[in-house]
């Protein structure tokens, strides 16, 4: 009886909160408003991105995308792969052993997120360029064998510093898996007879799932557009998609369009031999006849690259370009061209120049690259005119195999 006059203050924690009633009108403008920032962050960018996709559908086909597609999903599951797993080893061997050791060094290891990806790649240029150095000699002088740049000449190093720079990712990852499991349950297994590498792999690797599956997309995702890293220690010849993207970018950005008068399309042999057509003078009719020819397009700064149809082999390092002119009557026309390595120019069967534009070839400070600096004067007759310019490229340095060409002036003559 004595509790009858006592009162108690009502919780509200177990009321549902109250509803507000919204006029349409307001209830549309709350819509747009949760809608208006999803929409220009991500629905306009994605449509404006689709158009320009759709745009260029047939560069979907183009076997380099896929290369390098393939070579940046290579790097990256390697690259996530170890180290996911060294992550993953450092993490469960530290709970395992409760040694702060083991916890200081997988924090040191995790450090290269921190360090520029320029950084990084420079100073494993270096040391690895002097281990390969060193193994290559070693190799030498003990079994006469070349081991080459075995590590820095390879994607082992770009999987090396994409594990190096994104360990910190998959450590960081897996360490808050870890401490979402209660240190009871691991007492409670050992209690019930199970050795620490049963718990760990009976135990912990069920709950960890879907931590590591988490650090693994983590990782993978940051090495498909690394980009800093890879442009530098990228073997010759291997692409991946950022920098695909990047050089098209450059390239669009920087380089001028082609102007009126550029070839934008040559018919290219297949390969021959280059040293057959050294003391010819004529060009050989029976050897262009007995070559295959298909067109190839020019790019938008008008250079074609010649690698797109064949690469380069011993004996087969020279292409034949060539385009028809119909000249309207007997005239001189000037010509400029750029070409990469070597290159021959015949106008109907006539040798009119021959040079290389290789590295150096210039002065010491040239580096081979294609550009007009080359002019001819073409002694066109009436009616149509072949001309042909054969390209060789150097099978030691396989750095660009390419030609273009142009008329300041078109009149009187079309191609």
């Amino acid at each position: 009886r004595a509790r009858l006059g006592r009162t108690y203050a009502a919780s509200t924690r177990d009321k549902p909160p109250a509803l507000l009633q919204l006029s349409p009108l307001k209830q549309a403008l709350c819509i747009i408003a949760c809608v208006l920032p999803l929409l220009a962050g991500l629905g306009i960018p994605v449509f404006v991105l689709a158009v320009y996709a759709l745009r260029r559908i047939d560069g979907l086909l183009d076997p380099v995308l896929f290369s390098a597609a393939t070579s940046s999903i290579w790097v990256a599951f390697l690259s996530a792969t170890l180290a996911t797993t060294i992550a993953y080893g450092v993490l469960q061997y530290g709970r395992i052993t409760k040694s702060a050791k083991i916890s200081t060094i997988g924090r040191i290891a995790s450090l290269g997120y921190a360090v520029p990806g320029t950084v990084l790649a420079v100073g494993l240029l270096v040391a690895l360029a002097g281990f390969d150095n060193w193994l290559d000699g070693l190799m030498r002088s003990s079994f006469g064998i070349s081991t080459g740049l075995m590590f820095s000449g390879s994607i082992m190093i770009i999987v090396y510093a994409c594990t190096l720079r994104f360990l910190a990712i998959a450590y960081g990852t897996l360490e808050s898996g870890f401490g979402k499991i209660s240190p009871h349950i691991d007492m409670a297994a050992r209690a019930l007879g199970r050795t620490p590498m049963q718990t760990a792999w009976q135990v912990h690797r069920p709950i960890m799932r879907r931590a590591l599956g988490v650090a693994f997309l983590l990782v993978f995702v940051d090495t498909m557009k690394e980009l800093s890293a890879t442009l530098l220690l990228r073997p010759f010849d291997f692409e991946t998609l950022a920098t695909f993207f990047y050089d098209r970018a450059s390239q669009s950005a920087l380089e001028e369009p082609a102007i009126a008068g550029t070839i934008l399309t040559w018919q290219v042999s297949n390969t021959f031999d280059g040293a057959s057509l050294i003391g010819n003078g004529m060009l050989p009719k029976d050897m262009v006849s007995g070559l295959s020819f298909q067109a190839l397009d020019a790019d938008v700064t008008g250079i074609t690259n010649l690698a797109k149809l064949q690469g380069v082999a011993p004996g087969q390092d020279t292409v034949l370009a060539k385009v028809m002119i119909n000249s309207q009557s007997n005239q001189m026309k000037e010509f400029q061209f750029g070409f990469s390595d070597a290159a021959k120019i015949y106008l109907n069967g006539q040798p009119l120049f021959q040079g290389s534009d290789g590295e150096s070839s210039r002065d010491y400070r040239f580096l081979g690259t294609v550009g007009y600096y080359d002019t001819v004067f073409l002694p066109l007759k009436s009616g149509e005119n072949e001309l042909i310019i054969a390209v060789s490229e150097s099978v030691a340095l396989t750095n660009g195999w390419a030609v273009q060409g142009r008329f300041n002036d078109v009149s009187g003559i079309d191609f």
